[in-house]
């Protein structure tokens, strides 16, 4: 009778917390289920040993609108904060233990690749585990690559999670001492792979399933990419815990019947939890990291010193992308910020950054054959060489609304404007007069720039939802300015493409350069 009163008042009520008896139902033996891959327990050794010292930890919670609480009454706790809580309550310190929530709706693994790479070592700096939401947005991988017949979409989302997980996980060479660091690596006396461990722990978590389709038992599940990225974490030794798996299948019609209900926040959508799903998945990771802290608390052998996690070799990336993305730096362009953004721009007609959904700005664009040109200044194509040749352009893929999109990269010289020694980046029209960062001004100026690469994106898909997503544009290396006599800049073109649709909106989020 408690059961179907939950279920009964919480359809009442999709707003509202639910009473407690519905909050408490999970049982341990569905948390437990909850843990599809223990993970390398010395991943935890590190943290072991603070938790047993009282020493207070760090942790990030790093994932995407379920992270971020989207469908929660204003004022209610998300599953970051109430682990939060329950880890103070778990383990006491000398202070308090604090988890960060980072999170942005409708990012996959890409996005947060994307969002580390050159910089991971300053953002993940003395964390002591790092949580990872991506499931739910990484199965769009397999929309916006049905069309292309050599695209592997499972293949795909397994080589972007290994290098989100490998930026957690592995220290970058960038850093002098780590390279001293590695010949004396206690990993190394029995492998061939050198990378170090950064310290920090990880923990893959699927916080939920969309609900285009009720998953009655069949694996992988085309609702979320939990079993896509189960065999990357597998290989890592990184734990992977879903509470979906934890509770279903759902092959009754009372079970389905509680999950529109009782799991789902909102009566019509088909993505995010409400509190009793946030409730259970704090729960799940406390008892985790409960268990992982007993586990080597009770081991049968003495040992003054908690056991290090071995980085392990790529599985599925091939060692030189992965190197790229955990060694080089690359020149980070966002297009979200007006101030940093606009004085980049050069003929820019029917562009503005703007917000088209409320905190959510962008370069956009909803005119066909509307052109806009971002500069990468002298300055930065010195400090961020283009080593790999890839430019990394994050953009808006949606169901309604988008158009085609042509990338083009060009070298463009950087001359004195005045005789001094600051160069600046000045195009000119055929006619020979100049565009120097102005806006509103058109014409061809391809006659003193060099072309690195073009392409052309669709950014309009199937699914119904709208994520950002990273598309790459293979270019040539710039002539090199010890040679070429000039230095350099980087111009990005962006033209909005004529199509037979309505719309065609375009939203350009940012630009990498490696």
């Amino acid at each position: 009778m408690i059961k179907h009163f939950c279920i009964l008042s919480f359809s009442i009520l999709l707003m509202s917390l639910p009473p407690l008896e519905c909050l408490e139902e999970i049982s341990k033996q569905a948390i437990v289920k909850s843990i599809i891959n223990q993970g390398d327990p010395a991943m935890f050794g590190r943290l072991h040993e603070k938790l047993r010292a009282r020493k207070c930890i760090r942790i990030a919670v790093i994932g995407g609108s379920v992270t971020c609480g989207v469908g929660m009454q204003r004022g209610a706790p998300t599953y970051a904060a109430l682990f939060e809580q329950q880890v103070r309550l778990a383990f006491p310190c000398e202070g308090q233990h604090i988890v960060t929530e980072i999170c942005k709706g409708g990012r996959a693994s890409d996005y947060w690749v994307d969002f580390l790479v050159g910089r991971q070592e300053i953002l993940l700096a003395d964390l002591d585990l790092v949580v990872v939401d991506t499931a739910m947005n990484d199965i769009h991988e397999l929309v916006s690559h049905v069309s292309q017949d050599d695209a592997d979409p499972n293949t795909l989302i397994r080589d972007h999670t290994e290098i989100l997980m490998s930026l957690i996980l592995q220290k970058s060479n960038r850093v002098s001492e780590v390279l001293a660091a590695t010949q004396s690596s206690a990993c190394t006396k029995e492998s061939t792979y050198t990378r170090i461990w950064t310290g920090a722990a990880a923990i893959w978590l699927g916080t939920s399933t969309r609900r285009e389709k009720i998953w009655r038992g069949p694996l992988p599940r085309s609702t979320d990419a939990v079993h896509a990225q189960l065999p990357v974490a597998i290989a890592h030794g990184i734990p992977y815990i879903s509470v979906i798996d934890g509770l279903g299948p759902f092959s009754s019609t009372a079970s389905q019947q509680w999950l529109n209900y009782s799991w789902y926040v909102e009566p019509t959508w088909d993505a995010h939890p409400g509190p009793w799903g946030h409730h259970a998945l704090a729960k799940a990771l406390v008892h985790f990291l409960t268990e992982q802290h007993l586990y080597l608390e009770q081991l049968p052998w003495q040992d003054t010193r908690s056991p290090v996690y071995c980085p392990r070799p790529p599985a599925y990336v091939d060692q030189n992308t992965l190197d790229m993305y955990l060694d080089r730096s690359p020149m980070h362009i966002p297009t979200v910020y007006p101030e940093a953004t606009e004085p980049r721009m050069v003929q820019c007609v029917d562009w503005n950054i703007t917000s088209d959904v409320l905190g959510k700005p962008g370069l956009i664009s909803l005119e066909a054959g509307a052109q806009c040109t971002i500069f990468a200044f002298p300055e930065e194509v010195v400090r961020h060489p283009v080593e790999v040749g890839e430019v990394h352009v994050l953009m808006l893929k949606s169901y309604e609304h988008m158009g085609w999109v042509r990338v083009m990269v060009e070298a463009v010289p950087a001359v004195s404007a005045d005789g001094s020694d600051k160069k600046k980046c000045i195009l000119r029209n055929v006619d020979g007069t100049s565009i120097d960062n102005l806006r509103g001004i058109t014409g061809s100026w391809s006659a003193n720039s060099t072309m690195l690469g073009s392409r052309d994106i669709d950014c309009l898909w199937e699914e119904r939802v709208s994520e950002a997503r990273m598309e790459v544009v293979q270019i040539t290396k710039p002539p090199d300015s010890s040679t070429s006599g000039h230095d350099i800049c980087l111009a990005f073109t962006f033209e909005v493409l004529g199509t037979d649709r309505a719309e065609n909106k375009i939203k350009i989020l940012g630009i990498t350069v490696f």
